[in-house]
């Protein structure tokens, strides 16, 4: 449906190379509606016009950011815009009308019935987070205060940038979730305080050099890479959670337990250690970006995990670990229950010599019990009952 006339310019601003007037009458059948010379007749003497801020029409030039179309002929010319217009026909898959009908009726409301539109445009690059953020935000904002109803930005990278958006708090929150689990496992299986809290110490120390590691590799905070991190929790405390077990459980001085805590659990650490760099070695060669991140990180949590383990926590545990804790395991024949008791041994502790009985006649005295031949010391065993009671130490 063709316009009666054509004009580039209306009120001195270039609005669309399109029709000044308005679209040529037709009949029912969509079929244009001629006079007796065989001319179309223009639906009425419909100029087009723009008007400025106040809703007056606009008859000098003016600047096209404070000409508006008028409110009451919006619809009406768009609808002759979408039809007519070649630059229109480009954009009628982006307003949706109620109606499928390519020849709608404005004067009975058919062209303002529209259930929804889109606007494409393009993005300019950035090329940090931050940025792409801040323009996901701004451009969230801007369209929310033209109080366009339930109008709405959307584009695929929206995606990510969401992701950058939330990931630092995300990872803060799985990262001390992780921690706090290992920490009371660790200590149920440690049973000491302060061997756990190194423990601990040498699990965020191994996270913090991977962070290191991954900004000397080039590699980003993204949703990989945290999810790696907190899987270093879990495997670099098993390289530092041996030692300090086996320390625990060893009497001595402190230097003895660390250098026999390492004499027990070293070869094992490090076998760990070295398997699963094998494990993960085949995946150096990926040209998936996921797999590469996977083998920078937990090349970092295998070399870290095990210096951590058998470097830094024995020299940590040699100036400041834990005294040696025995438990004693009493057992009671006549009433068949074992009773126990904690004694934490010292290098200071003074062991009372017990004298002999003396003798009597056809009996053997028994000798005393033996002193300590460690600083921590040999259990100490009560027993009461029965002489012929078994005795068993037991020791954690």
């Amino acid at each position: 449906m063709p316009c009666a006339r054509r004009d580039c310019e209306v009120g001195g601003n270039k609005i669309a190379p399109h029709c000044s007037y308005a679209k040529n009458r037709v009949d029912e059948s969509g079929a244009e509606i001629e006079d007796s010379n065989g001319r179309p007749i223009p639906s009425g003497n419909d100029e087009k016009y723009m008007v400025d801020e106040e809703d007056r029409r606009i008859t000098t030039p003016m600047s096209i950011e404070k000409s508006y179309i008028p409110s009451k002929k919006f619809y009406v010319w768009l609808d002759q815009f979408l039809m007519d217009a070649p630059l229109g026909g480009t954009l009628t898959s982006e307003i949706i009308y109620e109606t499928d009908k390519t020849d709608r009726d404005c004067s009975t409301g058919e062209c303002e019935r529209i259930n929804a539109t889109r606007i494409r445009a393009n993005y300019k690059a950035t090329d940090t987070a931050d940025e792409q953020v801040e323009s996901m935000f701004t451009m969230r904002a801007d369209v929310e205060a033209a109080k366009l109803g339930t109008s709405f930005p959307y584009m695929f990278m929206y995606l990510y940038y969401e992701q950058y958006a939330i990931i630092l708090t995300e990872a803060m929150l799985n990262l001390g979730l992780a921690l706090v689990a290992v920490f009371f496992i660790t200590l149920i299986i440690i049973a000491n305080f302060r061997a756990t809290i190194l423990v601990m110490l040498c699990v965020i120390m191994v996270d913090i050099d991977i962070l290191g590691l991954m900004w000397l590799w080039g590699l980003t905070i993204d949703s990989v890479a945290i999810i790696n991190l907190v899987l270093a929790i879990g495997l670099a405390v098993d390289y530092s959670a041996h030692v300090a077990h086996a320390f625990c459980q060893t009497p001595g001085t402190r230097q003895e337990r660390v250098e026999r805590a390492v004499e027990e659990m070293g070869t094992a650490v490090i076998h760990g250690a070295f398997s699963t760099f094998l494990a993960v070695l085949i995946l150096s060669v990926s040209q998936s970006y996921i797999f590469r991140v996977f083998f920078k990180q937990f090349f970092g949590i295998c070399i870290f995990g095990a210096s951590h383990g058998l470097v830094f926590l024995p020299i940590m545990l040699s100036f400041m670990g834990p005294e040696y804790t025995q438990v004693v395991k009493t057992v009671d024949n006549s009433k068949g229950a074992a009773q126990m008791s904690y004694s934490t041994a010292s290098s200071a502790t003074a062991v009372p010599s017990v004298p002999a009985s003396p003798p009597t006649s056809g009996v053997v005295a028994s000798p005393p019990p033996s002193a300590p031949s460690s600083e921590c010391g040999s259990p100490h065993v009560r027993m009461s009952g029965a002489s012929s009671a078994k005795i068993a130490p037991y020791i954690v």
